[in-house]
């Protein structure tokens, strides 16, 4: 579950800081990307959850 969430939270700030560099726009894509990766994250552990109870 651990690798699952820093796999999730590194994708979003990849994401993030390729926006940025894309976009020009220095901390919004960074902030975009960390959302998302959050939200993925916490979808994911959810899922995990739910399939062992």
């Amino acid at each position: 579950m651990g690798t699952t969430i820093a796999i999730c939270l590194a994708l979003g700030v990849v994401l993030g800081i390729y926006l940025d560099r894309w976009w020009h726009a220095s901390p919004a894509g960074l902030l975009v990307g960390i959302v998302l990766g959050v939200a993925a994250a916490v979808a994911s552990v959810i899922s995990l959850v739910r399939r062992y109870l």
